[in-house]
């Protein structure tokens, strides 16, 4: 497994000592952790714009933005998939926090026990939430894909035959119908903006009346007609990650 975190702290030592426990449990569990350090959050929330994060470390108390504030940006910006855990010296923010879902929150010190704890309740979660996957052609090789990790596909040809596949972290070609992946993808949140595109609802993170930005930094085109459902979608998307 392959994780990109996030650790936003205003103090160096206590981003060190996270830092070191994320990393030693990573060796112990053969768990790849791709880790970057933030002193504000204004820092990390354009870094996740350009590359987003899977789990987010913010403490709270941080001069000019607060770690709550932070969180706020985003989940505003529809990133309810991220693991969101709030660290801090001050036990009496915890109900302040909870308006903005935070998977976790834990007191500094941290101990080595409290992150163990904590990441094996990440990685159940996160096996448990991605483990519905297709198989999809790359050059007349199957790729078993997890469903989650599909950005969006588009018709690649003029007969429409050749689909252009765009993950998380790959891209590739392969024979397909995308009709045939929007019936069997729709029921999963996946939705055809315009002709020749179906994309992942999850991972829009803003749209307008003529495009879809993705959390890759990309933008689809939108037609006028499909606009309101796009509303909807994105609408009841928020709604359930706020349940």
């Amino acid at each position: 497994m392959h994780f990109r975190v996030a650790l936003c702290d205003d103090s160096p030592e206590d981003i060190v000592t996270l830092s070191n426990q994320i990393t030693k449990y990573g060796k112990k569990y053969d768990i790849h952790f791709d880790i970057e350090h933030f002193d504000s959050g204004a820092a990390l929330v354009q870094t996740h714009h350009k590359n987003p994060f899977n789990i987010i470390f913010l403490d709270i108390e941080m001069p000019a933005q607060s770690g709550i504030t932070t969180a706020r940006h985003l989940r505003n910006e529809g990133n309810d998939d991220v693991f969101i855990i709030f660290v801090t010296s001050y036990p009496e923010y915890m109900r302040d926090s909870f308006e903005v879902q935070p998977f976790q929150f834990i007191t500094k010190p941290v101990s080595t026990s409290v992150i163990s704890k904590l990441f094996a309740s990440i990685m159940h979660k996160y096996t448990k939430s991605h483990t519905s996957r297709v198989i999809l052609d790359d050059q007349g090789t199957g790729r078993v894909t997890v469903i989650n990790d599909i950005l969006y596909i588009k018709t690649s040809n003029s007969d429409n035959s050749m689909l252009e596949y765009v993950l998380t972290n790959y891209t590739f070609t392969g024979k397909g119908i995308l009709q045939t992946w929007e019936k069997e993808l729709t029921p999963s949140g996946f939705f055809s903006p315009r002709r020749g595109y179906l994309v992942n609802i999850r991972h829009v993170v803003s749209f307008t009346k003529t495009q879809v930005n993705m959390s890759n930094g990309e933008s689809i085109p939108v037609s006028r007609r499909r606009y309101t459902q796009l509303q909807r979608l994105f609408a009841n998307r928020i709604i359930r990650s706020l349940n």
